[in-house]
């Protein structure tokens, strides 16, 4: 709507752009996953930020509605469950709609979640030792493991093929550095940390 975002896809041959929501509030976040079918967060349900599936003909299909906005929504490789954060803690739910899963529970704030390729990981950021690390915890919950430890607000971009993970960081470079003193860099470290 006007003044609001909206999801728009650009069309390179025709060099367009398309508009494929127009609600008056919020669309943001769009997902799409291995089939091309969209995903997005808007908040036209009940005026939280909550996940919905695009139609092209009919109705969006609205497949959270929680109370308070979600954010950070990340959907998984073959495109079958879309994980995201909520108060603070990550969760995933069916990428068809249904019942969402709560994987992280701790009273520090998690955020960002990234599917690994295999679907098996979900890597995040947190703030559970005092400064924002990157975690890797299983899709289905249990224990995180830390894999950095930096002070410098590390938040993960993109899980990489062999697991290892690309990371944006404050981490202040030397002065030999070009763009001393510079704002975050990107980061890669190992699937194990």
């Amino acid at each position: 709507g006007e003044h609001n975002p909206n999801i728009k896809s650009w069309n390179p041959a025709k060099k367009e752009y398309k508009e494929l929501t127009s609600y008056e509030g919020k669309d943001t976040w769009p997902m799409v996953d291995k089939d091309g079918n969209l995903y997005y967060v808007t908040d036209k349900f009940n005026k939280e930020s909550n996940i919905a599936k695009y139609e092209k003909k009919g109705e969006d299909v609205q497949l959270t509605s929680f109370g308070k906005s979600l954010q950070y929504p990340s959907i998984s490789f073959d495109g079958s469950k879309i994980a995201f954060t909520y108060k603070g803690n990550i969760y995933v739910v069916p990428a068809e709609g249904g019942k969402a899963s709560q994987i992280t529970t701790n009273p520090s704030y998690d955020s960002d979640p990234i599917w690994t390729p295999d679907g098996q990981n979900i890597v995040f950021s947190s703030y559970r030792e005092k400064s924002k690390d990157v975690y890797v915890v299983p899709a289905e919950g249990g224990f995180p493991k830390r894999l950095t430890s930096h002070t410098g607000n590390e938040t993960p971009l993109e899980v990489l093929k062999d697991g290892s993970v690309l990371f944006t960081a404050n981490i202040q470079p030397d002065a030999q550095y070009g763009d001393f003193p510079g704002g975050s860099q990107v980061y890669m470290i190992g699937k194990d940390g």
